[in-house]
């Protein structure tokens, strides 16, 4: 189980129950902690891109014999290669294209992805980035880090631990994951997020 575990970022979810469970004040404290958390999540895998090549480390989380932290002897730089692929596309292209949409399903049809085997279509939030642009993005994020935190700040429910890890969960997942806008995880954000929402009509009422 713990080898199966190394092969995804299951791993990871361990030390989220960790800061759900007993640094709920510590994610909460403030507004701007809450969404620099947020955005530093979704970020990560892009700088994970970018200096790729300089953590060869991660080789202690393969489940495989490892011959060279590459494509063809990395288990680990196999699953970051395409974070690596969007990272050098946002680096090529003029810095100010990257602010705007190209279009969900762009990166997947460019020429760097469709000739390359391990592209896997890009993946994550590297893609995301380059499909809806960084302004868009960050509006998104900025929304959605807002919402959800007036939602756990003020509930008062036995569940906020449990509403933070799913949200923190989520958020790890269509970062890291195959697809930035997997149904069920943005289910359970624009869920969360919903909640605040629906609060405030109550109050209103």
């Amino acid at each position: 189980l713990f080898l199966l575990s190394k092969s995804n970022i299951i791993v990871v979810y361990p030390l989220i129950y960790g800061f759900s469970y007993y640094l709920p004040n510590f994610l909460l404290h403030s507004k701007r902690r809450f969404f620099l958390i947020t955005i530093t999540i979704v970020l990560t895998p892009v700088f994970i891109g970018l200096f790729l090549a300089e953590l060869e480390i991660l080789n202690i989380f393969s489940v495989r014999n490892t011959s060279s932290f590459s494509e063809s002897g990395s288990s680990v730089y196999l699953r970051l290669y395409p974070f690596k692929l969007a990272a050098d596309y946002l680096l090529q292209e003029p810095i100010l294209s990257n602010f705007f949409p190209r279009g969900i399903g762009f990166f997947e049809n460019t020429r760097l992805i469709v000739d390359d085997p391990f592209s896997f279509n890009g993946t994550g939030s590297p893609k995301a980035l380059i499909d809806i642009g960084f302004i868009l993005l960050f509006f998104i994020l900025v929304k959605l880090s807002k919402s959800v935190y007036s939602f756990l700040k003020s509930s008062t429910s036995d569940y906020k631990s449990s509403y933070i890890f799913l949200y923190l969960s989520s958020l790890i997942f269509i970062s890291f994951g195959a697809g930035f806008f997997n149904f069920v995880s943005w289910f359970v954000l624009l869920g969360l997020s919903l909640r605040n929402e629906n609060d405030k009509v109550k109050i209103n009422k």
